[in-house]
C-alpha cells in the first residue's frame, strides 16, 4: 500500500474542516502538539480516537484509505517521540 500523496493528505484534513464538525476541528488543532506527560499522550489518543470514529462516518470512501495511513503514521511520530524521552518535561 503506497503512501497517501500529498494532494490526498490536504483533501482528508479539508474534508474534515469543511464538515464543521467543531470536536473533531479542535482535536485536530491539539494533535499538532507532541505530548509531554502521561496525561498529554492520554490527552492525544483520546483526540485520535474522536477524529477516527468521525472518518468512518463522515469521510467519503475514496479518502478513507489516505486518512487511515495518515493517522497511522501521526500515531507512530507521537509514539516515537514519548518512548524516547524527548516527550518527557525536563527534570
Amino acid at each position: 500500500m503506497a503512501d497517501p500523496t500529498i494532494d490526498e493528505l490536504h483533501m482528508v484534513e479539508v474534508a474534515l474542516r469543511d464538515l464543521s464538525n467543531i470536536p473533531v476541528i479542535r482535536a485536530m488543532d491539539r494533535m499538532v502538539a507532541l505530548p509531554r506527560t502521561q496525561a498529554d499522550l492520554r490527552a492525544v489518543m483520546d483526540d485520535l480516537e474522536l477524529v477516527k470514529q468521525f472518518v468512518a462516518k463522515a469521510i467519503p470512501d475514496s479518502l478513507r484509505e489516505a486518512a487511515a495511513q495518515m493517522f497511522t503514521q501521526h500515531v507512530d511520530h507521537v509514539m516515537a517521540h514519548f518512548v524516547s524521552g524527548t516527550g518527557n518535561p525536563p527534570a
